[in-house]
């Protein structure tokens, strides 16, 4: 890859005059720079995307499989297609692969298909609101309005959708190994998940992470252009 920026040129010979025992480091940084802005950081993206996607499938067969070894009959099952509609397993199985796909399709968008917007905008609230309304004063607003963009909505969900489920899918593997093995404590545990949790531990996890990963990144976003535009 050939860069040819004059400020990118100015720099290193602004550094080979003023530390030379720094130039290749600098060197290296603003290349790599450009390499993410230019093609998007593609392999790394795709490497993350399948880690994060085998890891979810191997906890979803495991929470499957533990929850047919201790009540295949539904009965202890807590999703409410089987709790409250009276579903059984055929309901379960669209559901989650429903679900999966859901989280597939918003994940490979934000690893594969969304290209970082670059503004003038220089604060992250500004950044926020200029690429999903166009204008940089819409942040709070856009708390409450459904945005003009929602494009970059699409891929902060992708992005933090799959660590949040992740992280619930794991909760819920614990869960039914504390039952299989009946695990002393357990009945203190599921108490304080059923009096504080709403009875549900991994959906309140999954929500939180969930939010602070969208927030995460946006910030990540507003980063990415600030780096690259200041290196340029």
């Amino acid at each position: 890859m050939v860069v040819g920026s004059p400020t990118i040129i100015l720099q290193i010979t602004l550094l080979v005059s003023a530390n030379r025992g720094r130039l290749y480091r600098k060197i290296d940084f603003l290349l790599f720079l450009c390499y993410l802005k230019y093609t998007g950081g593609v392999p790394m993206k795709k490497t993350k995307f399948w880690i994060l996607i085998s890891v979810y499938l191997c906890l979803a067969f495991a929470d499957g499989a533990l929850t047919y070894i201790n009540t295949p009959d539904l009965s202890l099952e807590g999703n409410p297609l089987v709790a409250k509609l009276g579903l059984g397993w055929g309901a379960l199985a669209i559901a989650n692969i429903a679900v999966f796909a859901l989280y597939f399709a918003t994940a490979y968008y934000n690893y594969f298909k969304y290209k970082t917007v670059f503004t003038n905008e220089t604060t992250y609230t500004r950044y926020w609101s200029q690429i999903t309304f166009d204008r940089p004063d819409m942040f709070w607003k856009g708390c409450i309005l459904p945005p003009k963009h929602w494009k970059p909505y699409i891929a902060a969900f992708g992005f933090s959708i799959l660590p949040a489920a992740i992280i619930a899918r794991l909760i819920l593997v614990l869960e039914w190994l504390t039952i299989t093995f009946d695990i002393a404590g357990s009945y203190q545990y599921f108490y304080f998940v059923n009096t504080y949790c709403f009875g549900r531990l991994d959906v309140l996890a999954a929500v939180v992470v969930a939010i602070a990963g969208i927030f995460y990144w946006f910030y990540i976003e507003y980063k990415k252009q600030l780096i690259c535009t200041t290196a340029e």
